[in-house]
């Protein structure tokens, strides 16, 4: 063995990387560094989680129960799944009016008030309310499988200030309940509104068609289908007494040409006689002797004779008494038979005219029959459309009357509260502990953190180091062994400087202990606490 070698002996690499020696003299050099690393990164930790202002959370738990009367007797109006009807409500609950509302009721964000818009402040409430959905598995009555269902939900607000989160929280509940039991009141009142205008109008319309209806019925009463029968009684009725007319028509004027061949041989008036029983002549007669008796006289006389002048005196007087007669000065008839021959005759012309008109009458409802008789199919045919009409509006007035009958008594259900309703379970309190900041995590990853750094900043340093330590390195560089090997003698003011970064390190390591355990007394649990469960646990 050369001087070199035995110079060496028991000498132990001490490189970076060379093993985990070598890891730990690099830690040994480098004490101080990350000993300051560790603490500043440690204390920076703990101010984060001293100083991070805690946010409170508090939050009220709603139940959505179902409606007490059974559905198969009242279903209710709101027809929606209880999470639909939830963000439904939410969103009518967090409308910027709402939100301004309760901004300026509890004075929130005064500094941003100030400041910021209505957008942003509205922007800023909603981010701090929340809204959690709680859900369960049932079975769906509709679809008869298991599902998940909303049973609850719970609504909270985030604050700094565990009051204010309360009371806000409590408002905004309120608003909750509020607007479900409104909109579920609206929404029945609305739907029963409806149908009834629905009825109405379909009550109106039946109203109108039936009127059509009758009116047809009233203008073609007799052509229509259930009149058919009756129709042609009637017209064979008719025809019946008009073949009866004519036979006795025809008999009458048989009878007036009998009676008139029998006026035509009988003199209307009555022969005269005086007292001696001699025959007295009418006016006629008379004047037709006086014209005999002038033609005789004209023979023997002149035209002056006087017994000539005598004679036209009274021919001229008498043909005024005939001619007069005629215009109507004439007598009436005197003669009994002839009397009573003329009151036959008269009565059976009136008869006969009766009969006439009787006849047209009847040819005219004849005629009237058989018009109905073709217009009836195309009566049928619009009073079968106007009917089937009007049963199919009667048909959905009584489909609408029943389910507005529904929507009565779904409008009761929700006015009386007996339907699927808010309860609240668990009302918002004020909040004994912040939702955050998790200061034990926090101080958690600011220990890691810290030893990160420590380590990040010895490897740092080591890298960017140039120095050529220990037997391994001189190897590395020549190729060959090292002759000897002269330990490192430190003078006085190196170990005092040793010595000092020694208890710094030792201090700062305390000293963070200490903070670390006060934090933890203070905003964990005190240690008095800790120590006792620790004691029982390891005595369990």
């Amino acid at each position: 063995m050369n001087i070199a070698t035995e110079t060496m002996t028991g000498y132990e690499d001490t490189q970076p990387g060379g093993g985990l020696a070598a890891q730990l003299e690099a830690v040994r050099r480098r004490a101080l560094p990350m000993g300051i690393a560790f603490g500043v990164v440690l204390m920076l930790a703990l101010l984060l989680a001293a100083f991070w202002p805690a946010t409170y959370r508090s939050t009220g738990t709603i139940l959505i129960e179902q409606q007490e009367i059974p559905e198969d007797f009242v279903r209710s109006a709101v027809s929606s799944y209880a999470d639909q009807r939830v963000q439904v409500i939410s969103q009518r609950v967090m409308t910027s009016a709402n939100l301004l509302g309760i901004i300026e009721k509890f004075e929130l964000y005064g500094v941003e008030r100030a400041t910021s818009t209505r957008e942003a402040l509205v922007e800023r409430i909603r981010e701090d309310i929340n809204l959690d959905m709680i859900s369960a598995d049932v079975v769906d009555p509709r679809q008869g499988r298991a599902t998940k269902a909303t049973i609850a939900f719970a609504v909270g607000y985030d604050s700094r200030s565990p009051d204010l989160a309360a009371r806000v929280a409590n408002d905004l509940v309120s608003l909750y309940l509020r607007e479900n039991l409104e909109s579920r009141k609206q929404l029945a009142a609305g739907s029963a509104d409806f149908l009834t205008g629905e009825a109405e109008k379909l009550r109106l319309r039946v109203a109108e068609l039936e009127q059509r209806i009758s009116e047809f019925k009233e203008k073609n009463f007799d052509r229509l289908p259930e009149y058919a029968q009756a129709n042609i009684q009637a017209m064979n009725r008719a025809m019946e007494e008009l073949r009866d007319v004519d036979s006795r028509v025809r008999a009458l004027d048989q009878q007036v040409v009998y009676l008139d061949a029998q006026l035509a041989q009988i003199d209307p008036n009555a022969q005269a006689v005086t007292k001696s029983g001699e025959r007295m002549l009418s006016s006629a007669d008379r004047l037709q002797a006086l014209r005999l008796e002038l033609t005789a006289a004209l023979a023997q006389y002149t035209t002056k004779h006087p017994v000539v002048i005598g004679l036209q005196q009274e021919i001229e007087e008498l043909e005024k008494q005939v001619a007069a007669g005629k215009a109507g000065s004439r007598t009436a008839p005197d003669n009994p038979a002839y009397i009573q021959i003329t009151a036959q005759r008269e009565a059976t012309v009136n008869e006969r005219a009766s009969l006439g008109a009787r006849r047209g009458q009847l040819q005219a409802r004849i005629a009237e029959y058989e018009r109905a008789q073709v217009d009836m199919p195309a009566v049928e045919r619009d009073y079968g459309a106007m009917l089937r009409e009007v049963q199919g509006e009667q048909a959905k007035l009584a489909e609408v009357r029943q389910k507005q009958m529904a929507a009565q008594l779904a409008q009761n259900l929700e006015s009386e509260q007996k339907g699927e309703r808010f309860t609240l379970i668990e009302p918002p309190l004020r909040p004994e502990k912040p939702i955050r900041p998790n200061r034990p995590v926090i101080l958690a990853i600011g220990v890691l953190m810290s030893l990160a750094a420590a380590l990040g900043l010895m490897t740092l340093l080591e890298s960017f180091d140039t120095r050529v330590r220990g037997r391994g390195e001189i190897v590395a560089m020549l190729g060959v062994p090292p002759l000897a090997i002269i330990p490192w003698v430190a003078d006085e003011p190196d170990q005092d400087l040793r010595r000092r970064a020694r208890r710094l390190l030792v201090g700062g390591t305390v000293g963070g202990a200490v903070v670390l355990l006060l934090l933890v007394h203070v905003l964990v649990k005190p240690l008095d606490v800790l120590w006792a469960i620790l004691l029982r646990r390891l005595g369990g």
